[in-house]
């Protein structure tokens, strides 16, 4: 039908700007591959230089491997949500008198935040970060602040995501609430 071709043709576009992306992506990393070699001239310590490679080399994959960590666990919420609204729209079905806004609306947050969560990770995804190469003498700080930018970048797409889960988890304790028959009932730990 139209709208699947639609859906198709969306996706396609989607995967093409992504690819177009990563290509972009990777031409800025061998470029700040070369510029770190070019600046590695200035060091004559070679084991030093060794260890700016190998920092380099593992902060890009640090950050990429927990980008795709992030991405995977905002999908599993995303998917956990899509169950639990068709959840609700059959609760809505069985008890027509139900009111279930509160929870709507917990899931309209959640959507919302996992929606700007991703761009996050998106971005965080694309970052690269460079060492200062100055001196020799200012290269273990310039190291250390350029860790401790990744550190901190990748805590604050965490701390979103543990907020993510705070409102599903909230959303899953009000669905609990809810029975069959429309009653309300309190759902403990113990039950």
């Amino acid at each position: 039908t139209k709208s699947n071709l639609r859906t198709m043709d969306k996706r396609e576009e989607g995967m093409e700007r992504k690819e177009d992306r990563r290509e972009k992506f990777e031409n800025k990393l061998k470029d700040k591959r070369e510029n770190l070699k070019k600046d590695l001239e200035k060091i004559s310590d070679e084991y030093k230089k060794k260890i700016v490679e190998q920092n380099d080399k593992r902060l890009e994959n640090i950050n990429q491997r927990i980008t795709d960590q992030f991405n995977r666990k905002l999908e599993k919420i995303s998917t956990h949500l899509g169950k639990i609204k068709a959840r609700i729209e059959k609760l809505k079905i069985e008890n027509p008198d139900r009111d279930f806004v509160a929870i709507n609306q917990k899931i309209v947050k959640a959507e919302e935040m996992i929606s700007n969560t991703k761009k996050l990770v998106e971005a965080q995804a694309n970052k690269i970060y460079t060492v200062k190469i100055e001196s020799e003498g200012k290269l273990k700080q310039n190291v250390r602040i350029v860790n401790k930018g990744l550190h901190n970048d990748l805590n604050k797409i965490r701390e979103s995501i543990k907020e993510i889960h705070a409102v599903f988890v909230s959303i899953l304790s009000s669905l609990g609430e809810v029975k069959k028959d429309g009653k309300e009932s309190v759902v403990t730990p113990t039950q």
